[in-house]
């Protein structure tokens, strides 16, 4: 009976388990952003753009298009909890006089005297790094229905990455922001809100590396920096998810004889029109939605090429190599080269920390043992005293 009751047990959880754990973290939301611009809190322009998100666990494919982007057919960001991708498929009627390319580990642009129609027909841009892209329309719609993992690993009033734009290189040298948020108790336990903050400082890019220079009274201090919120949730399935959300961006007001101290920058107003569960998506991993020839930035091997942050090649296929592949092209084999050519260039930072402590330990000890000799001295003189007596 006992047996009985086990096996008919196992076969239920079995039959169960599939289907709660894709309607536990899985769903696609397809939606419309409304963006608003200001400029010095007056509205300045407005445009919608559409978005489509694939979530399953922690990984998420974000795709937008139409609107402020339509200059593109649509931007794509992946994640798959180990490395993102930002693809950009460009239009087929484009021209430009501009191309922007790595070489040597730096990003350059080179400029031409007439538009062109460039060889790749997108751009693709693999990383490490969980955030999406600055200013490609991914971030109001990540916070509502990607950053849950995210930032349910982290602790609220911590200082964390930078979502918004807060000066060049900011983010590429890992510097932090105190940020706030509250996540939603119902699974998948999404985001309820979330607060970012300035730091007082704003940040001026000397070489590679941004520099901190104070701002001045009354903005040296913390202030908002942007404020998500979900306006309405909806239940599909058993998952809690925003059917409304908001993002208002701030700035600050320079003009000294206005209040308040600051000024709306940017409002996006999301809407989703369909959710669905769905266990359909299998690969979040960097790659490039059909055979069109792409310009790739590839960042994966970045901690063997330091200081070049990744290598750069073209694939006429949009096929993306494989690390292995990657480790025996030529880009990677220079890039590696020049990174140990810059590494034996530098003086060993150990050798001259172990080298440091050696030379403090001997300044403070040669005082310290006149001090000894001389009590030494004195102690003896004492003794001899002693015998005389």
């Amino acid at each position: 009976m006992k047996a009985r009751f086990l096996n008919i047990f196992l076969l239920i959880w079995l039959l169960i388990f599939p289907v709660s754990r894709c309607a536990a973290f899985e769903f696609t939301v397809q939606g419309e952003v409304h963006m608003q611009g200001y400029k010095q809190g007056q509205l300045e322009g407005e445009t919608n753009y559409n978005f489509t998100a694939e979530i399953r666990d922690c990984s998420s494919r974000i795709r937008v298009s139409g609107g402020r982007f339509a200059s593109t057919e649509f931007n794509e960001f992946g994640w798959d909890t180990t490395n993102s991708y930002m693809f950009i498929k460009l239009r087929d009627d484009r021209a430009t006089k501009a191309v922007r390319y790595l070489e040597d580990g730096k990003f350059i642009t080179k400029q031409f005297d007439r538009p062109f129609k460039s060889a790749n027909d997108g751009t693709l841009a693999i990383s490490l790094d969980a955030l999406p892209e600055y200013g490609r329309g991914m971030e109001p719609v990540w916070l509502a229905y990607a950053s849950g993992c995210y930032y349910g690993a982290k602790k609220s009033g911590s200082n964390t990455l930078p979502i918004w734009w807060m000066g060049a290189e900011v983010r590429e040298a890992n510097l932090r922001f105190l940020s706030e948020w509250q996540l939603n108790q119902s699974t998948p336990h999404l985001l309820d809100s979330f607060a970012d903050f300035t730091d007082g400082n704003k940040y001026e890019t000397t070489g590679s590396k941004p520099v901190p220079v104070k701002m001045s009274k009354p903005f040296d201090v913390p202030m908002t920096n942007s404020i998500y919120r979900v306006l309405s949730w909806t239940n599909v399935s058993g998952l809690a998810l925003p059917q409304r959300f908001q993002v208002i961006r701030y700035e600050r007001n320079m003009n000294g004889a206005s209040t308040p101290l600051l000024h709306v920058l940017e409002v996006y107003e999301g809407v989703a029109h369909s959710i669905l569960p769905t266990c359909a998506v299998s690969d979040f991993g960097p790659k490039v939605p059909g055979a069109v020839p792409v310009q790739v930035t590839d960042e994966r091997l970045m901690n063997d090429l330091t200081p070049a942050r990744g290598i750069g090649y073209f694939s006429p296929t949009g096929k993306v190599a494989n690390l292995e592949e990657l480790k025996k092209s030529d880009p990677y084999q220079q890039a590696l080269q020049q990174a140990l050519r810059t590494t034996a260039a530098k003086p060993d930072s150990g050798n001259m920390r172990r080298g440091l402590i050696v030379l403090m330990i001997i300044t403070l000890s040669f005082p310290l043992w006149l001090l000894a000799k001389g009590k030494w001295r004195i102690k003896k003189k004492q003794n001899a005293d002693i015998v005389r007596k």
